[in-house]
């Protein structure tokens, strides 16, 4: 798998032959609490997974969070999946229909 660097996220990335797959991780050094990196996964699913299913390149896709805590809104996270989408679309590893 190849990676690209975005903030406190990194992606880790690989195109597959059908369907994406997708995965949040996020280390317990981070947050102690269950719920709090549960949350944080499904945020991750929300914004990244529905954006994964719209594209018409399956990939598999791991997103790592590496920050001191879990932030309070997805606002890092909106932006460092803007930063690696645009990456992904001009190496032609994910294209959207308009």
């Amino acid at each position: 798998m190849k990676k690209f660097a975005a903030g406190d996220f990194l992606f880790f990335y690989c195109p597959r032959p059908k369907g994406s797959k997708l995965a949040a991780v996020i280390s317990k050094k981070v947050d102690k609490r269950a719920v709090a990196r549960n949350a944080w996964r499904r945020s991750v699913y929300d914004l990244v997974g529905k954006a994964l299913l719209e594209s018409s390149q399956p990939l598999a896709l791991v997103c790592l969070y590496k920050g001191a805590s879990i932030p309070e809104n997805t606002d890092d996270l909106a932006a460092a999946w803007k930063q690696f989408k645009a990456y992904a679309v001009t190496k032609k590893l994910l294209k959207f229909t308009e």
